[in-house]
């Protein structure tokens, strides 16, 4: 059945992307996928599904349900839950699932302790240190008496530490110092972690924005997430130089009423508005394989002025994210008109129809 607004997401240029991250990376690197939040809007399930056949060797999200969810989609893959707080007893549906679990707090590592130990299995889990993001983890100077709390206990198993670049997406000297600080400070952690736990952690902290900018900051695992959809984290010409990442998403609609020629163009309406994610201050849609002007937002519709030498009728297809023709809208250009960042432009489409197309996780040229 036809739908009046819906989304097209094609699986092969997630794969794409990933292939060509894949290639920026030293051969000994992982590569972390990060599917949290439904995958950015595109839709965790079918995009985990694509990156395990491609190869990836561990999936993030952001909660404990995200991970189970995959876990009963058939998604054996390693998973990272990326959040430091869960409600009582999910640390024991982790454990069994093997999921792991970040840890920022001791009485969390004692709790994925308490489950591994009843369930009688390993509870895994990776360190969170703050070196200057300002959010979740402990301090660098906590880190001794962290491992040596959790040295003993038997059941937690510390495989990994990372960290989180706070601005590795800004290109000034004080940005780049910064990212440099942190991943100094992040170094000193991993150096106690490596003297204080057997078997060396797996040490990340490079995200999207450091695979592309600061590929010295690799180590052994690093954490892609906005690229492998498209987006370019700085969006400059050394980025889209560096690599050329494909869009997966796009985003359309149909006109459903015409009006008449007024001056030198006339007004369409489009059952597409606030309520399905389209932003207050979004300028213009893809209509015969122009940029046509948006005359007015409202919550469930919006106005388009239609150039008078355009022929259009009820049924014509709109294009709000994607390419028609020649032209395109991408997401980081909608994102601008609501002065946002991209990823949140795709996340508020999850509750829309979606149609799927490739996913043999292959690269396609």
């Amino acid at each position: 059945m036809q739908k009046l607004v819906w989304v097209e997401v094609d699986l092969d240029s997630i794969a794409t992307n990933f292939f060509r991250i894949k290639g920026l990376l030293r051969e000994s690197t992982k590569l972390l996928a990060v599917v949290k939040a439904d995958a950015y809007g595109h839709g965790a399930l079918p995009v985990a599904k694509t990156l395990a056949r491609a190869g990836a060797d561990y999936l993030a999200v952001a909660t404990a349900d995200e991970a189970l969810a995959l876990r009963e989609g058939g998604i054996d893959l390693p998973l990272l839950v990326l959040n430091t707080g869960l409600p009582d007893g999910q640390e024991e549906v982790l454990v069994r699932h093997d999921v792991t679990q970040t840890v920022g707090t001791l009485e969390l590592a004692l709790a994925i302790d308490r489950a591994a130990r009843k369930l009688k299995k390993r509870g895994l889990a990776h360190l969170k240190v703050e070196t200057g993001m300002g959010r979740l983890g402990i301090g660098v100077e906590e880190v001794p008496a962290f491992l040596q709390a959790v040295g003993s206990l038997r059941g937690l198993y510390l495989e990994g530490v990372y960290s989180h670049f706070a601005v590795a997406d800004e290109d000034t000297p004080f940005h780049n110092r910064y990212t440099l600080e942190q991943y100094n400070r992040f170094l000193k952690a991993v150096s106690l972690c490596s003297q204080m736990v057997e078997g060396r952690p797996c040490a990340h902290i490079a995200n999207s924005a450091a695979i592309l900018n600061f590929p010295q900051y690799q180590l052994d695992m690093v954490r892609a997430g906005c690229i492998i959809y498209g987006f370019y984290p700085r969006g400059d010409a050394r980025e889209r130089e560096l690599i050329e990442l494909v869009p997966a998403l796009s985003w359309k609609t149909l006109i459903v009423q015409v009006g008449p020629v007024t001056g030198d163009e006339r007004l369409a309406i489009l059952p597409v508005g606030r309520s399905h994610g389209l932003p207050p201050g979004a300028r213009e849609v893809l209509l015969g394989g122009r940029r046509t002007r948006i005359v007015q937002v409202d919550l469930n519709h919006c106005v388009i002025a239609v150039p008078q030498d355009l022929e259009v009728k009820p049924g014509a297809e709109v294009v709000l994210i994607g390419s028609q023709g020649e032209e395109e809208i991408p997401a980081e250009e909608v994102a601008r008109w609501a002065g946002t960042i991209t990823e949140e432009i795709t996340c508020r489409l999850s509750r829309l129809p979606y149609f799927y197309k490739g996913g043999s996780g292959e690269e396609v040229v």
